[in-house]
């Protein structure tokens, strides 16, 4: 609910990241960082990701890093001269300049300064994942942003979740965001990116003598908890959070079992005549 209300513009429901929730993800890729142009596209000085990546400029030797943040009205009737605004990083302190346009992430001023650089880092609003991740993966920049859980399923975004483009980050889940003048914790928050994540080794150990079959469907598993995943060949429905531990190794995904218009979407999963949740196929080779 705090979420729809911050889609609908509800500042008082704006969710911004916090220090803590970006220092953890972004320390775990210093590697993949390094030497890299770095564009921040939601956001000004005061943003997480903004301090942390200009704290560390130097140790990892940043060839540049960029934030453009969106004006709320500009070009409107109410703000006909507003625009949105750019700052660079010079070592010891922002340049600023002002944009434009809005600043908006899809205008055409802001895609040319993602286009120049290697890597996108940023909250995107959780309302636009459909249009962000898409259209940044399709400026060839890497991502590390933050999204949600369900955004997986997403007709424009699962393709890139099952060839293995996007995958989720180490964080997972009960990331803390402030929320107006406190804290929160999303539970359902998730770092999505094309970095490269190392993972343990996925060992399942449950019986599939306990799986049940989807209605319809005799060759799929249903998995209702991924504890009683089964290491054995086959083809298994498994909740979203599979994608927490997924390695790219062994595991094949084929779709997901949900209502949608990409033929990646495979129908509503039922047992017993019981509409499940979205459930990812997936294959054990």
């Amino acid at each position: 609910m705090s979420l729809n209300r911050a889609a609908r513009g509800d500042s008082s429901d704006e969710w911004y990241t916090t220090p803590a929730t970006a220092a953890v993800e972004l320390e775990r890729h210093r590697d993949a960082l390094r030497g890299r142009a770095v564009h921040c596209n939601a956001d000004g000085p005061d943003s997480a990701f903004a301090r942390w990546l200009s704290a560390n400029a130097a140790d990892l030797r940043l060839r540049r890093l960029t934030l453009t943040r969106w004006r709320e009205g500009a070009g409107s009737l109410l703000d006909p001269d507003g625009c949105g605004d750019r700052w660079d990083w010079a070592g010891d302190g922002w340049e600023h300049a002002r944009l434009r346009g809005d600043g908006s992430y899809r205008s055409r001023e802001c895609m040319r300064v993602t286009a120049g650089c290697d890597i996108v880092v940023t909250n995107p609003p959780f309302s636009l994942l459909s249009d962000y991740v898409p259209r940044m993966l399709r400026a060839g920049a890497d991502l590390l942003v933050i999204g949600t859980l369900s955004c997986a399923k997403y007709a424009r975004i699962l393709p890139y979740v099952l060839d293995g483009t996007l995958r989720f980050g180490y964080m997972c889940s009960r990331m803390r965001f402030r929320v107006g003048d406190g804290e929160r914790v999303l539970g359902n928050a998730r770092w999505l990116t094309t970095l490269p994540v190392r993972r343990a080794p996925l060992r399942p150990h449950g019986d599939p003598a306990l799986l049940e079959p989807l209605d319809g469907r005799p060759g799929v598993l249903h998995v209702p908890r991924l504890d009683m995943l089964a290491d054995v060949p086959g083809v298994y429905a498994v909740p979203l959070t599979f994608l927490d531990v997924w390695p790219l190794d062994g595991w094949r995904l084929r779709g997901v079992f949900a209502d949608g218009p990409d033929r990646h979407h495979l129908g509503r999963a039922c047992v017993h005549g019981r509409n499940l949740f979205a459930r990812l196929c997936v294959q054990r080779l």
